[in-house]
């Protein structure tokens, strides 16, 4: 597991991208849960960064494209394709992902 932030770099945010050993992470944040993914929309390859959350999805700001944040699975179009989730644990405030 690697380190990607402290659960206080997401107050006020909905999601948030970061660096974690050269590729972006995605780390979601929705309803007290947390959630990753690598940080690229499969449809135009586009970070989903600042994309709306809502009803447990996370829309990409480009397109409009949906994605469930428990699977990652895709819930509209454009996209074909769901999202790489990532395994993702929380110790003492800390959110570690599997890369």
């Amino acid at each position: 597991m690697e380190l990607v932030c402290n659960t206080s770099e997401l107050a006020g945010l909905s999601n948030k991208q970061f660096k974690v050993n050269n590729k972006p992470v995605l780390i979601c944040s929705f309803e007290g849960n947390y959630f990753a993914f690598i940080d690229q929309c499969p449809h135009a390859m586009k970070s989903l960064e600042g994309g709306k959350i809502k009803n447990g999805k996370i829309f990409c700001p480009l397109h409009g494209a949906s994605f469930d944040l428990e699977t990652g699975d895709v819930k509209s179009p454009p996209a074909f394709r769901g999202l790489t989730k990532l395994s993702l644990e929380i110790k003492q405030e800390q959110i570690y992902v599997a890369l």
